[in-house]
């Protein structure tokens, strides 16, 4: 956990000492320079350095499964499918509405994820259904 926290804070720190960023800041963006090698090699390592230590965490931490887990568990992969169609239906209202594309975003999302699950519970229900979707 160290080690990631230090590849994640250390390393653009040391990169922007070493190489005097303050006056120009393009070479980390790309091209053919040791900075922007550099760059794409500190971005992958914090990555994975951070999708492991999430693993780790809820691996250990937040290893259980409640009552809403247990039922929406066997729908995810039938909302992977469906998911689109709902999001659409529920979207749809929303285009002319005279606010913030962020807060469409949040009203979609808390009205559409719901809404997903319950669908594809009701989907689920069909007779032989559960043979292709699970």
């Amino acid at each position: 956990m160290i080690g990631e926290l230090l590849t994640v804070v250390a390393l653009p720190v040391m990169m922007i000492a070493l190489s005097g960023a303050a006056e120009n800041i393009e070479v980390f963006l790309g091209g053919f320079s040791w900075q922007a090698f550099m760059t794409a090699v500190w971005e992958s390592i914090a990555c994975l350095s951070i999708i492991i230590s999430l693993l780790y965490i809820f691996q250990k931490k937040y290893h259980k499964q409640g009552s809403l887990l247990r039922w929406m568990s066997p729908n995810f992969y039938t909302v992977y499918i469906m998911h689109q169609l709902v999001i659409v239906a529920v979207m749809i209202p929303f285009l002319r509405a005279a606010m913030p594309t962020a807060l469409k975003f949040i009203f979609v999302a808390l009205i559409s994820v719901p809404a997903c699950f319950v669908v594809s519970d009701l989907i689920r229900r069909i007779p032989y259904t559960k043979r292709v979707l699970g």
